[in-house]
Order: C-alpha cells, then structure tokens, then sequence
C-alpha cells in the first residue's frame, strides 16, 4: 500500500512528494536547467493529483479505489520520468515499449482556488456527508519504456493525459517532444524501421503501435516485413489495426512518413464516419504515400484491388447478360494497375466506404482524377464516360448491399427473386433495398415448415455476424440456388430477406469472407 503524505491539506504518496521538489540535474539526469522537465511537469501535476485524489471521493468507495489504483501506477511512470537518462543512440536495436491504460474519474465541478497565481495554494473542495460528487471518467493510454531508455513517449501520454483533464501545461513541453521527434528524423536517420515507429507516438490524441508480426531476425526490410498499425482513441472502445506490408524499396524514414499520414487518416474516417476497420492488408510501395481526398479523408478504397472483385470478374455467371464481358474486365483491370500506381497505395482486402457508400466512393475518385488532371500529375487516361459508366454499375453490383435491421425478433426466410436471374441482377436487388422491404402478415404454420424444409434442403445453418462467415464463393452459390428455387417458392417468400455484414473478412488465401444469414421480417 503506498504512503501518503500531507502537503496543503492535501494528501499525496510520499515518493509524488519527492517528485515534486526534485531539482533535475545534469549530472545524474543528463539535461540542463533550460529543459528541466520535472520542473515543468510540477505545476500540471499537482493539478491533477488534486482532481484524482481519492479523500475527494469519501462517500464513493468505489470511485476512491479505482483512483488510488491509478494514482500508484501513475506515480510509478512519473517516478521513471525523473530518473530518466538520455538514450544512446543505438542503430540497430529498438527500445520496447509497453502500454499502460490509466482509467480514473475526476470531478466535473470546478476546483476552488486561490487568486494569488504565483503561490498557488490549492484546497480541497468540502464534501458534504452522504453527498457523492458528480465525475466523468477518464481513460488514457500512456506510452513507456520499462529500461528507461526513452523518455519522449511518456513525456507525450502525459501532455495528452493533460488535455483529456482540461489541465493547462507549459508550451515548452510540446517545444521539447516537437524538437526531439526533429532530431531524430534528421539524425537518426539509419535507424532500424522498428524504433522510428515506436518514437512516433508523441502528441497524438490516439496510440500508434507497431508490432513486427515477425521472428525479430526478420526486422530489417531485406523482405516484406508486415506489421500491425493500431489506433486507439480515448473514445473508442478498441483499437482499429490493419496489417501493413512493407516493401523492400520502401526507405524506414519514408515508411514512417506513409504511417503517420495513415494513421492520422484512419482516425478521421473512424471519428466522422464510424466506419469498423476490421484486418485488411496494405501495401506501401515505393515512397510509401497515402494520399487523402478532397474533404481530407482517407477511403480505404480508393486504389482497391479487393479479392473478390478478381473472383467475381472470372465468374461466368457474374457476367452472364454481360455482351461486353473481355472489354468490361479489361477496363477494370487497367483502371486497378493505373490508380495503384499513381497513388501507390493498395488496398488488398478490407472494410472500406466502397462497401458502404459506392455513390460516394465514384464522386470521390472522379474528383481525384480530376484534381490529378488539373495538376498535370499522371491521371488515369481509361477513366471516360464508358469507364465511369462500367465501374459505378460494378461498384454497385458488388458491394452496395444493403444491411436490413430489425428490432424484432428474426426468422429464417429465403429471398424471392425471378427464376431466371442471375447472380448479378440478385446483388443488384439487394443494392435497390435503400428501404426495409414492405411488412406482412405472418404465413400459417404450414407456410414456415416449408421455409423451414428450404432452408434445410440447402444446407444453410445459421450463422453468428461475429464469429462465423462463409467464403464469396459459396454466397455466390447460395445465391444461385435461391434463384433456382425461387418460383416455387415465391407466393410465400414475401419480405423474406438476405443480410449481409458489412464485416468482410479475408483468410491467408486470400479469399474473401462474408458473414451473412437469412431474415424473415416480423409484421406489425
């Protein structure tokens, strides 16, 4: 249990004490006066130990011992901070970082304060008796290095964990990370990839890891090295990751430039359009850009070569009322090679707002290649009316499924279809359902065994949207069994329903996964 100490009527562990009073010299810390970071780190931290204090929380057991919890591991990192040491530079190994998730709560009320700035004196709030104090709860990632090697990270978890608490902080911290991540792209250069990854967390609203998914031998980038790029914001429940390839061509320092543009994007379209990041690969080629669009925000689709689009190309009974079938995949395929090219950047496989909003995702591109036009950079030279034409009717068919929902308890059903259509008009239905379709009466027990004998005659069982899906090959069979047994079954299949996720999951093959089941909407 730690100790406590009294200072301003105020009660802080007694190692917090000594942090307070330190004097870093330059002798046993490495630094001079001019930078000295505890003295700057005094003034926020005494706010914040003031806020999370446990005697604030009295009547709120609960509260009191989360925050006493959080307080010693705090005071832990805090206590590395003071005794840090300059990291000697080593070009071939990387420091490890780990990560700590601190939760506490703090009060919403405002603290009461002297008015006298120069010797603030801060008092504790008076709690009544059975009066629980209103909080909101805090939770922030903080960024170390367990040999206290490397300081800058958890110099910035801490400015970051300052601004989540509304505390104001010196200017020259951020002067101090700002001008260490400066030195380190300038003269550090030569490092391996790994440790310019792990440096560049500092001042960041959300946590950037890279974890080698390799055997650390195979660290250098002699061959593709994949890692895994994690966001985490604050607000988010969990970390988005996709997983990166990295090219041989690819110089660590232009790597490191490609992921931080990466992962400042991924947070925007997490925050603005909610879209789930769930697995996909992406390749960074040779200088390692990932362009943005005009509204600033990165679509995971923008240069796609998804797996399945290649599959389903290859399908004769994708393209069966196709007449155009060699020219239309020509076309797709050049327009693939040229995109890529010109952004390198390739989406392999993955969630992207191609699967969501296809309307969007065209008037995106299209004012990409405008923009790429106007500025004399190379643009696509097959983008023409036919080619807009062929790839908003393939987007369409592809991906613009829509996801039905229903707050009702669910039956299993098989969708109603014409007896001749094809995989392609099937999916093209599903892309007009912009609605729920219209509700109807429940069918006599009869009615359900015979959709309950179809759906066992097709050998679907049902499937969970997390855990378990079916590969687009079988969909794409299953569908093609529905549209054979669908004039049967026709007079009872009205508002009958297929749902699909928009989880898209992708195995080591390369194979596209999708997690759907069937739906028979419940009248009212």
């Amino acid at each position: 249990m730690t100790k406590f100490h009294s200072v301003h009527g105020m009660n802080y562990p007694r190692s917090t004490i000594r942090l307070f009073y330190r004097m870093c010299s330059s002798n046993s810390n490495n630094c001079t006066p001019e930078i000295d970071i505890m003295k700057l780190l005094n003034k926020p931290l005494k706010l914040l130990y003031s806020k999370i204090h446990p005697d604030r929380f009295a009547q709120q057991p609960e509260i009191a011992f989360k925050n006493q919890k959080s307080l010693q591991n705090l005071n832990v990192l805090i206590d590395m901070l003071s005794n840090r040491k300059e990291e000697v530079v080593n070009k071939t190994s990387a420091s490890s970082l780990e990560t700590l998730l601190v939760e506490f709560y703090i009060p919403t009320t405002t603290e009461q304060q002297t008015s006298n700035q120069e010797n603030q004196k801060w008092k504790q709030v008076p709690v009544e008796e059975n009066q629980e104090t209103q909080v909101k709860q805090i939770s922030v990632p903080l960024v170390y290095d367990p040999s206290q090697r490397e300081w800058l990270h958890l110099l910035g978890s801490l400015i970051n964990l300052f601004r989540s608490c509304n505390i104001e902080f010196p200017e020259q911290l951020l002067r101090i990370t700002r001008q260490r991540v400066h030195e380190d792209r300038e003269g550090h250069r030569d490092m391996s990839l790994s440790q310019l990854l792990k440096r560049d967390v500092v001042g960041k609203a959300y946590e950037l890891r890279i974890r080698n998914k390799r055997h650390a031998a195979d660290a250098l980038l002699k061959d593709r090295v994949a890692y895994e790029c994690k966001v985490r914001r604050a607000s988010l429940s969990r970390a988005h990751a996709i997983q990166l390839e990295i090219g041989e061509d690819v110089s660590p320092s232009m790597a490191v430039q490609g992921l931080r543009r990466l992962a400042d994007c991924i947070e925007q379209v997490i925050v603005r359009y909610g879209i789930s990041i769930r697995g996909g690969v992406i390749q960074l080629n040779g200088g390692a850009k990932v362009e943005q669009d005009s509204c600033g925000i990165l679509h995971l689709g923008l240069c796609a070569r998804v797996s399945c689009w290649e599959e389903a190309l290859k399908s004769d009974t994708f393209l069966s009322s196709c007449s155009e079938k060699s020219k239309m995949k020509e076309e797709f395929l050049e327009m693939e090679s040229e995109l890529a090219h010109a952004w390198n950047v390739r989406l392999v496989c993955g969630d992207s707002l191609v699967e969501r909003e296809p309307q969007e995702y065209l008037k995106i591109l299209s004012s990409h290649i405008q923009s790429m036009r106007h500025d004399n950079h190379r643009f696509v030279s097959s983008f023409d009316e036919t080619s807009s034409h062929l790839l908003k009717e393939y987007v369409s068919i592809m991906f613009r499924i829509e996801i039905q929902r229903f707050e009702e308890e669910s039956e299993w059903g098989i969708l109603s279809i014409p007896k001749d259509a094809t995989l392609k008009e099937i999916l093209m239905y599903l892309q007009e359902r912009a609605v729920p379709l219209a509700q109807m009466t429940r069918k006599k027990q009869r009615e359900r065994a015979q959709i309950e004998a179809v759906r066992k005659s097709l050998r679907l069982e049902r499937l969970k949207r997390e855990d378990q899906v079916v590969s687009f090959l079988e969909f794409r069979k299953c569908c093609d069994r529905l549209a054979a047994a669908s004039s049967e079954l026709k007079p009872i299949l009205q508002g009958l329903s297929v749902v699909v996720s928009d989880h898209f999951k992708v195995a080591d093959n390369g194979e596209v996964y999708v997690p759907y089941y069937f739906e028979w909407e419940k009248s009212s």
